[in-house]
């Protein structure tokens, strides 16, 4: 697990030297968007998210910055499904 956080570390320092941050949580809206990009499937899913209610505007780049982390964790250079999928169950609803 060590050497996974330590190549996530990594890739995100990589990715995000130029604008100033260190990590995923301190991504702007703009960076998000950047850096986040999802595929139609994803954005279906998001979409689903706050239809009902579950994502505010907020919430939604926030659930975008985590799911950035957890495809940093797999390896992965994209955000995909998974990732956004993954970052939902993290929430705890109200």
């Amino acid at each position: 697990m060590r050497e996974r956080v330590v190549a996530a570390r990594e890739r995100m320092r990589a990715r995000l030297a130029a604008t100033g941050r260190r990590v995923n949580a301190d991504l702007t809206v703009p960076e998000v968007k950047r850096f986040c990009a999802v595929d139609s499937e994803t954005e279906r899913l998001l979409a689903e998210a706050v239809q009902a209610r579950r994502l505010s505007a907020r919430g939604f780049h926030r659930v975008l910055r985590v799911a950035r982390t957890a495809a940093d964790l797999a390896g992965s250079d994209g955000v995909r499904t998974e990732d956004v999928a993954f970052a939902l169950l993290l929430r705890s609803d109200p």
